[in-house]
Protein backbone atom coordinates (compact mmCIF):
# COMPACT_ATOMS: atom_id res chain seq x y z
CA UNK A 1 0.00 0.00 0.00
CA UNK A 2 2.71 2.41 0.47
CA UNK A 3 4.40 1.69 -2.53
CA UNK A 4 1.58 2.44 -4.08
CA UNK A 5 0.94 6.42 -2.24
CA UNK A 6 4.27 6.77 -3.10
CA UNK A 7 3.88 6.10 -6.85
CA UNK A 8 0.82 7.86 -6.68
CA UNK A 9 2.02 11.33 -5.25
CA UNK A 10 5.65 10.80 -6.93
CA UNK A 11 6.98 13.97 -8.85
CA UNK A 12 4.99 13.10 -12.35
CA UNK A 13 1.71 13.43 -10.70
CA UNK A 14 2.84 17.01 -9.07
CA UNK A 15 3.68 18.06 -12.63
CA UNK A 16 0.78 17.20 -13.84
CA UNK A 17 -1.65 18.73 -11.30
CA UNK A 18 0.80 21.73 -11.80
CA UNK A 19 0.05 21.48 -15.53
CA UNK A 20 -3.72 20.99 -14.94
CA UNK A 21 -4.32 24.04 -12.46
CA UNK A 22 -2.17 26.41 -14.54
CA UNK A 23 -4.10 24.98 -17.52
CA UNK A 24 -7.41 25.91 -15.40
CA UNK A 25 -6.02 29.35 -14.52
CA UNK A 26 -5.33 30.45 -17.68
CA UNK A 27 -8.85 29.48 -19.07
CA UNK A 28 -10.67 31.25 -16.52
CA UNK A 29 -8.16 34.51 -17.03
CA UNK A 30 -8.71 34.42 -20.94
CA UNK A 31 -12.85 34.05 -20.55
CA UNK A 32 -12.50 36.53 -18.04
CA UNK A 33 -10.40 38.76 -20.18
CA UNK A 34 -12.85 38.38 -23.24
CA UNK A 35 -15.91 38.43 -21.19
CA UNK A 36 -14.72 41.64 -19.79
CA UNK A 37 -13.37 43.30 -23.26
CA UNK A 38 -16.63 42.52 -25.18
CA UNK A 39 -18.76 43.64 -22.10
CA UNK A 40 -16.52 47.12 -22.33
CA UNK A 41 -17.25 47.32 -26.08
CA UNK A 42 -20.69 46.54 -26.27
CA UNK A 43 -21.20 49.36 -23.56
CA UNK A 44 -18.97 52.24 -25.21
CA UNK A 45 -20.91 51.25 -28.48
CA UNK A 46 -24.24 51.52 -26.77
CA UNK A 47 -23.26 54.57 -24.90
CA UNK A 48 -21.58 56.38 -28.79
CA UNK A 49 -25.09 55.61 -30.54
CA UNK A 50 -27.27 57.03 -28.03
CA UNK A 51 -24.57 60.33 -27.78
CA UNK A 52 -24.91 60.34 -31.52
CA UNK A 53 -28.57 60.00 -31.82
CA UNK A 54 -28.90 63.20 -29.08
CA UNK A 55 -26.53 64.66 -31.26
CA UNK A 56 -28.29 63.94 -34.58
CA UNK A 57 -31.62 65.15 -32.21
CA UNK A 58 -29.95 68.82 -31.18
CA UNK A 59 -28.68 69.31 -34.98
CA UNK A 60 -32.20 68.75 -36.20
CA UNK A 61 -34.14 71.00 -33.97
CA UNK A 62 -31.66 73.57 -34.29
CA UNK A 63 -31.71 73.54 -38.27
CA UNK A 64 -35.44 73.51 -37.91
CA UNK A 65 -35.21 76.65 -35.46
CA UNK A 66 -32.95 78.38 -38.11
CA UNK A 67 -35.13 77.58 -40.62
CA UNK A 68 -38.12 79.14 -38.61
CA UNK A 69 -36.46 81.83 -38.49
CA UNK A 70 -35.48 82.64 -42.10
CA UNK A 71 -39.05 81.57 -43.15
CA UNK A 72 -39.77 84.69 -40.63
CA UNK A 73 -37.54 87.06 -41.67
CA UNK A 74 -38.36 85.78 -45.36
CA UNK A 75 -42.50 86.72 -44.29
CA UNK A 76 -41.43 89.72 -43.16
CA UNK A 77 -39.79 90.88 -46.06
CA UNK A 78 -42.47 89.68 -48.32
CA UNK A 79 -45.04 91.72 -46.14
CA UNK A 80 -42.42 95.17 -46.04
CA UNK A 81 -43.79 97.18 -48.82
CA UNK A 82 -40.50 98.95 -48.94
CA UNK A 83 -38.87 96.22 -50.15
CA UNK A 84 -41.43 95.60 -52.77
CA UNK A 85 -40.95 99.14 -54.30
CA UNK A 86 -39.11 99.18 -56.93
CA UNK A 87 -35.48 98.11 -55.71
CA UNK A 88 -33.31 98.61 -58.45
CA UNK A 89 -34.13 102.90 -58.06
CA UNK A 90 -33.36 102.45 -54.34
CA UNK A 91 -30.60 100.76 -55.20
CA UNK A 92 -29.49 103.48 -58.25
CA UNK A 93 -30.53 106.44 -55.10
CA UNK A 94 -28.51 105.07 -52.06
CA UNK A 95 -25.33 104.48 -54.38
CA UNK A 96 -23.14 107.02 -54.42
CA UNK A 97 -22.02 108.35 -57.44
CA UNK A 98 -19.30 107.31 -60.14
CA UNK A 99 -18.72 103.80 -57.81
CA UNK A 100 -20.43 100.89 -58.95
CA UNK A 101 -22.95 98.94 -56.50
CA UNK A 102 -20.68 95.73 -56.76
CA UNK A 103 -17.74 97.62 -55.59
CA UNK A 104 -18.99 99.18 -52.72
CA UNK A 105 -20.56 95.88 -51.59
CA UNK A 106 -16.49 94.55 -51.79
CA UNK A 107 -15.10 97.15 -49.24
CA UNK A 108 -18.18 96.85 -46.76
CA UNK A 109 -17.15 93.18 -47.19
CA UNK A 110 -14.63 91.94 -44.13
CA UNK A 111 -12.89 89.00 -46.79
CA UNK A 112 -10.67 91.27 -49.08
CA UNK A 113 -10.82 90.10 -52.97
Amino acid sequence: MRRFLKELFSAPFRLVLVVSFSFVAATTIATGAYVISRTISDYLTQAMDERLDRDMRLAETLYATRLREVARIADRLALDPLVGEHPRRRARATQPRGRPLTDRSRTNCPHRY
